[in-house]
């Protein structure tokens, strides 16, 4: 079977492997334009040590390889998880969760999507300043325009700090069932942070969004229905809760909060402000709001408290 590499549209280096042999290897076409080597080669696995004496390059290259593999396990949720460590308030951390062998477990998701949901996912997490692990917290899950979750959560912290929550972000790659892997993960980030402790089971979670991050919080939102507390979607001037129903029913989703939180200002979504809260009513969704802020179709403008 061929290996994969997946690497985050983030940050280029940033690669989950299949082997500590792939790192190896990689480090070694890296650094120098050499064949790369077997690294258990010379330790009674496959020959011996001699055959690497010739070169010191190949004792450089071990040397970077557990250097590197150190990085990863300190920063990995295993590791937070066996040591009770590993978080850091304040600032947004990233780690990876990858798909579970029956996606539709424990959940709505149909079973047709399985081929379409990333086999893992980037999620980006922030912890209030603060926080401590045992109390009781909740959840906000924000999306972001362009497919630029994580890099959307930074809007988010000063909210985050004034109500004590912690926000969580899941990347997929982008594709034009994207959305399916946003849902996944962020059910499967949750689950995550109630077996870590990080959150009780009776966290709440409310899902954000601003502009195109708006229209897939609502789509989010619509498949988890009353699992979630409600949707808050941002510089929205479409409605894509409508949409998403009809592709995933959930009728608890009709009775789960709502709130359009649109700028008269903002030329792009007021003229369809109206448009849009109409549809979410004729579809049957009960509890929609009307909210506004000051400024235009600008992230920074937008004022959350």
């Amino acid at each position: 079977m061929k290996k994969r590499y997946i690497f985050s549209p983030l940050a280029e280096n940033h690669v989950i492997l299949n082997s500590f042999q792939d790192l190896y290897n990689i480090l070694c076409l890296r650094f120098r334009n050499k064949p790369a080597l077997n690294l258990f080669h010379g330790f009674g696995m496959t020959g011996g040590l001699n055959e690497y004496k010739k070169s010191i390059y190949h004792y450089f290259y071990l040397f970077v390889f557990m250097f590197v593999l150190s990085i990863f396990f300190l920063s990995s949720p295993v590791f937070a998880q066996q040591t009770g460590g590993g978080i850091k308030t304040g600032s947004v951390m990233t780690f990876y969760l990858n798909k579970d062998k029956n996606v539709s477990q424990g959940n709505n998701i149909p079973r047709t999507w399985d081929s379409s949901i990333d086999d893992s996912c980037m999620i980006g997490i922030y912890f209030p300043k603060g926080f401590k692990k045992g109390n009781k917290v909740n959840v906000l899950t924000v999306f972001g325009p362009g497919g630029n979750n994580i890099d959307s959560i930074v809007q988010y912290t000063g909210f985050a700090e004034q109500l004590g929550l912690i926000i969580i972000s899941p990347e997929p790659q982008r594709s034009e069932t994207s959305y399916r892997s946003c849902y996944y993960y962020t059910l499967k980030t949750i689950d995550y942070l109630k077996q870590q402790g990080l959150i009780t089971p009776s966290s709440k979670v409310v899902i954000a969004g601003m502009s195109g991050g708006g229209k897939l919080a609502l789509i989010v939102g619509t498949f988890g229905g009353d699992y979630f507390c409600g949707t808050l979607a941002i510089g929205c001037n479409q409605d894509t809760a409508t949409v998403a129903y009809s592709w995933l029913p959930n009728p608890s989703a009709k009775n789960t909060p709502i709130v359009i939180l649109n700028s008269p200002n903002d030329s792009m979504v007021s003229p369809f402000t109206e448009s849009v809260l109409d549809s979410l009513k004729e579809t049957g969704f009960e509890k929609v709001y009307h909210r506004t802020y000051t400024g235009g179709h600008d992230r920074t403008s937008v004022i959350l408290g």
